[in-house]
Parts: structure tokens; sequence; C-alpha cells
């Protein structure tokens, strides 16, 4: 099993789904709680990226594998786009950029040609199922306005437990999750 840290480089500030829509969503017709549903519809994107592990509005991120000895790795956050560049560490704890040819992006898993074991590896690249909140599948959309529903309906319901969030939560995001090994 791999250790391996991950950072967000950058990250679209456009909302998945745009306020107006959640408002039509929840038949809200005023202004005075806006800035509690963007707050709400950035809870219930974070919740779907890290039940999935999916990002659903393009971002770059950075992956830092740590003694890493196989010739693949299993990038954390999916669906890849590109990689961007390739690092090794070594023994002499300076990074050095790799020809980005040797990576191979299959599957969302990255294959080294010609591997040669390196203390560790860092990774960044662009992960996203969409670049633009128009361009996101409806039935993605449609879970996680449901999760803005919930959780604006509960919010301030401190008898709303962890357990029973979890299942509402696996119920919305299950058709979405992805089950991955490397063999």
């Amino acid at each position: 099993m791999a250790l391996y840290s991950v950072k967000t480089i950058t990250h679209s500030k456009e909302l998945v789904i745009n306020l107006d829509t959640v408002k039509q969503f929840l038949r809200i017709d005023h202004d005075y709680e806006d800035e509690v549903l963007k707050i709400l519809i950035k809870a219930a994107t974070k919740t779907f990226e890290s039940y999935t592990g999916k990002a659903i509005i393009k971002q770059c991120l950075q992956v830092i594998y740590f003694k890493y000895d196989a010739e693949k790795l299993l990038l954390p956050v999916i669906p890849v786009i590109e990689v961007q560049k390739a690092e090794i560490n070594n023994y002499e704890e300076v990074w050095s950029e790799i020809d980005k040819s040797v990576c191979v992006v299959e599957n969302n898993k990255l294959y080294f040609r010609n591997f040669v074991y390196y203390k560790n590896f860092r990774i960044t690249y662009n992960a996203g199922i969409a670049t633009s909140e128009f361009e996101i599948p409806e039935d993605m959309k449609t879970a996680v306005l449901k999760n803005i529903a919930y959780l604006y309906d509960n919010r301030g319901d401190s008898t709303i437990c962890g357990i029973q969030e979890n299942r509402f939560f696996e119920s919305l995001y299950k058709q979405f999750r992805d089950i991955s090994f490397i063999i």
C-alpha cells in the first residue's frame, strides 16, 4: 500500500451548481440566505468528491508518493485529464523532473515506461469530470442537489447523527463511486 499526500494546486472558483438552480430546486424566492446556500453547495460538492474520489470541476492536484516501488500508481482523484509534471526524488532530497513521455495514464492509473525505483514520486496532474457547470451530467447534478436539500432542511438539527448522514450520502453517491485495485 502506498503512502501519499495530496495537495490541491488550483480549484475552480465556479460553484458546481449555480445559486439560481439551487434556489429553484429548494423553492426559495428570497436572497437573504444566499451565503448559506453557497456554503451548502461547497459542502455538498466536497462530500461528493470525498466519497467518490472524483473531481467534479477540473482541478490541478499534486500527489507525493513516499517510498513507492511499483511500476504503476493509482492516482487518488479521478478522472485524470493529463499529467502536467512528473518528478522523482532519490536520496539527495532534490526533486528532478522526468520526461512526461515516460508516464502513461490508462484507466486512471499512471504507468512508468522503463521503471527504476526512486525514493519518492511527485506527480502534478489535472483531474475532473467537467470544465464548467454546463458539462456536469444531470444525474450527478441531481444527486448533489438532493444533498444540498438535505443539508438545508437539517441545518442546525443536532439530532441528525453521522451514521444517518453517511447512509444518506452513500445512497446518493454510490452509483458514482468506482472501486479500483492495482494488480
